[in-house]
């Protein structure tokens, strides 16, 4: 199939089709997973994880891992190298597209095929070249020797273009930084097989080439949840994503306490409870607009762009009409459609879960997707939103080959 569909499953699903107990109760989901393997494998679809199912699927005590490398085993196995970039870079992306000339962004540029679903934090390597040889010029300084000596000595050990000689690669790569680089990172069996170290520490590959070699290696889900997953950076962002979801609780908490004394006083100031809600709808819309300049501010304050193309960019996306940023309005309008049924205190009051705030944020990625997975209350949430974009949002797991060969159909 030329253009294959775009699947986005929600991380349950990834969890059920990878948890052998929950396959016992329900078997129909081993044919679901081999449903999906064989269109991906004839390229009738393309199942795309974000960084949302890498963070939601990974652990955060020693207990949950075997369960957390099934579940990053599933990503693999499904998706392969496809994912989405970053919801940072995506939004960045679309602000600067967003121009008097280019009024659209093109969804292909959401995709990676490198598993490149980090944000982009830069070259590791630029300039570790001259940090070791100014290190090892002081060190050499430090030993008192005349400064014959150490000339000689740096010619063993740098070439006459700056470069290091193999003897001064040698000492570099049995140094302890390079020991721990080596012993700390997840790093891919490619990395050792072409000493890639030693290659770049005498030259022969540039930063961009070695650095891009380590990031493959903690973008790979299997390497990033078991390895990356148990280092304390990695567990702080975790519990970020965790945390949002308590923050979201108490935030929708608070918000119903005070909209309930707004409603109890509307006789006394003379306003009836549609009245309230009207204001306090009204007010959700502000926040949301407002929210939206920030980020767009935001983001372009990231940009490297001369100060004349930021301005630029800056009048035509803060004055832009609202949907006109995919991924970053979606997002934003189910927030608010979320937090307006979920304020209003009602008599059939839902309960607020944890996971409810981790749903919206996929919900970044519906624009750029033909079938969405999501569960009953957010497919709920999400649908309209959905709509917009045409795409196809599924409830329930067991449905999602019917609704693949539906949107195959209607494309064809």
């Amino acid at each position: 199939m030329a253009n294959p569909l775009v699947v986005y499953l929600d991380s349950s699903g990834f969890s059920d089709l990878s948890d052998d107990r929950k396959i016992q109760k329900e078997p129909r989901l081993v044919n679901i997973r081999d449903e999906l393997l064989y269109l991906q494998s004839t390229d009738q679809i393309q199942i795309r994880y974000s960084a949302f199912h890498i963070l939601e699927a990974a652990h955060l005590t020693p207990e949950s891992k075997p369960m957390a490398m099934s579940r990053a085993a599933a990503i693999q196995q499904l998706c392969g190298n496809k994912a989405l970039i970053h919801y940072q870079d995506l939004f960045h992306k679309e602000i600067v597209a967003l121009t008097a000339d280019q009024k659209h962004f093109y969804r292909d540029k959401a995709y990676s095929n490198q598993s490149d679903w980090m944000p982009d934090f830069g070259n590791l390597f630029d300039g570790l070249q001259e940090s070791f040889r100014t290190r090892l010029r002081e060190e050499l300084q430090k030993t008192g020797a005349i400064r014959s000596v150490r000339r000689a000595i740096e010619k063993k050990l740098f070439k006459a273009d700056g470069s290091f000689t193999d003897e001064g690669a040698k000492i570099l790569d049995t140094s302890d930084g390079a020991l721990e680089l080596k012993n700390q990172l997840p790093i891919t069996e490619r990395f050792y097989q072409h000493n890639m170290l030693s290659a770049y520490i005498k030259g022969e590959i540039d930063s961009a080439t070695i650095n891009n070699e380590i990031k493959n290696g903690i973008c790979n889900p299997m390497h990033f949840i078991g390895w990356y997953a148990e280092q304390d950076g990695a567990k702080n962002l975790l519990s970020w994503l965790r945390g949002t979801g308590l923050d979201n609780i108490n935030n929708i908490e608070e918000l119903r306490l005070q909209v309930g004394r707004l409603s109890e006083l509307a006789p006394v100031i003379g306003k009836s409870q549609d009245e309230v809600f009207d204001k306090v709808s009204n007010t959700l819309d502000g926040v949301i607009s407002n929210v939206r300049k920030r980020l767009i501010r935001f983001f372009l304050n990231k940009a490297t762009l001369p100060k004349r193309d930021v301005r630029n960019i800056e009048k035509h996306a803060l004055n832009s009409q609202f949907l006109s940023l995919p991924g970053l309005d979606c997002f934003l309008t189910c927030v608010r459609q979320y937090a307006g049924e979920n304020v209003v205190p009602s008599s059939a009051q839902r309960k607020l879960r944890r996971s409810d705030m981790g749903d919206m944020f996929h919900c970044i990625y519906i624009p750029y997707v033909d079938v969405f997975r999501a569960d009953g209350y957010t497919s709920q949430i999400v649908s309209r939103n959905a709509a917009y974009y045409g795409t196809t949002v599924v409830p329930s797991l067991l449905d999602l080959p019917a609704a693949i060969a539906c949107a195959r159909q209607s494309r064809q």
